[in-house]
């Protein structure tokens, strides 16, 4: 019983060897009957490793890119979309009036309180006359 040895069997399954090795191997393998079911299994082996370690890589790819936007290509959506926007400003509209949030109306006047004035005081110093009490001769 000649066994092919591991490494050139994953080798061979990996598709590593060149023509003049894997002729070796498969000649190895017609004196051999049993080193046929090795390089199968090893064969097989190597696929589902492969394929395991794909779905892994798959699973830890970050999702794809957003794709751009697109443009428009169908226009009967854009009446649809300009109702829909005139009906949501109207209702927010409505919305804060009724809530007092969307502050002074056109039709309200705001006022602000004017500061109380004093009234006016004669700074004129004492012995001069003020100049309406005068009196020329």
């Amino acid at each position: 019983m000649n066994s092919i040895d591991e490494t050139t069997l994953l080798r061979f399954a990996s598709g590593e060897l060149d023509a003049e090795q894997e002729a070796t191997l498969l000649a190895q393998c017609e004196l051999a009957p049993e080193s046929w079911r090795e390089a199968v299994l090893a064969v097989v082996e190597q696929r589902r490793m492969v394929e395991v370690l794909g779905e892994l890589a798959a699973e830890d790819r970050p999702s794809p890119a957003p794709k751009p936007a697109q443009r428009i290509r169908d226009w009967r959506v854009l009446p649809v979309a300009a109702a829909a926007l005139v009906i949501g400003l109207a209702i927010g509209i409505v919305a804060a009036r009724m809530t007092g949030l969307g502050g002074p109306r056109a039709t309200q006047v705001v006022q602000t309180p004017q500061p109380a004035t004093a009234p006016a005081r004669d700074i004129t110093p004492p012995g001069r006359d003020r100049p309406e009490t005068r009196q020329d001769h």
